[in-house]
């Protein structure tokens, strides 16, 4: 969904007798409203912008390429979305009829490159700027549209804020529920303490189909449907 972007009220600072001024390292709202430059109207003197806020900056400093560069900006936050939710599956049980609300905080350097700092299984859906009143209202309202009305799957993009990342191959019950299995069966032979190399993980995960890729040359190894010899 819509970015909004968090500044701080003291210029950022790598000197090291700068390290202990939080105004100027931590852009957490909890922490700059205590400063006295503190203002949280999204304007370019507010520690809370919106998209478009920052566009305009980017196009004052920028010479006019603000577009470009949020445009760049965008598509790496997206990456990132991506590949954090995808580094995970494995591990976030999937429940019929339930979704998540993950939220991720980046960090943009001086050459528009995007960090990515953390991401957040319970994200702060209060309100209380210029930015939060129309953003999280908005947001809340367009995920259950999308949830609840008809879905086209011809559509990339539907009409509203939230972006589509990924689409991925629909998984058979059957196969979601011998990853699971599979998965619970690594866990105990962790929990009991027996070793379980890298090498056992990836076999117990891939099956018989990985054991010719990981057998020693000579070594014979029992498949499914017969044997395999590298």
């Amino acid at each position: 969904y819509e970015p909004y972007i968090r500044l701080c009220t003291e210029k950022h600072s790598l000197e090291s007798t700068t390290l202990h001024n939080q105004f100027a390292h931590l852009c957490n709202r909890c922490v700059q409203e205590e400063a006295e430059e503190y203002d949280d109207e999204d304007e370019e003197t507010g520690t809370m912008w919106s998209v478009e806020t920052l566009t305009q900056y980017l196009d004052k400093t920028s010479g006019g390429h603000g577009k470009d560069i949020w445009d760049k900006i965008r598509a790496q936050c997206l990456q990132i979305a991506h590949y954090t939710t995808h580094c995970v599956q494995e591990t976030v049980h999937n429940q019929p009829g339930c979704f998540e609300w993950f939220g991720l905080d980046f960090l943009v350097d001086q050459e528009h490159n995007v960090w990515n700092l953390e991401c957040n299984i319970s994200p702060d859906l209060s309100r209380g700027t210029e930015v939060l009143e129309r953003l999280v209202p908005e947001a809340m309202t367009e995920l259950w549209e999308m949830i609840l009305e008809p879905h086209d799957a011809s559509l990339d993009r539907a009409e509203h804020g939230w972006d589509l990342v990924f689409r991925g191959k629909e998984i058979p019950r059957e196969a979601l529920q011998k990853r699971f299995c599979m998965k619970k069966n690594l866990n105990t032979e962790l929990r009991a303490g027996r070793p379980f190399s890298l090498r056992d993980a990836l076999q117990s995960k891939a099956g018989p189909f990985l054991n010719a890729l990981l057998a020693k040359p000579g070594e014979k190894r029992v498949g499914g449907k017969g044997s395999s010899t590298v």
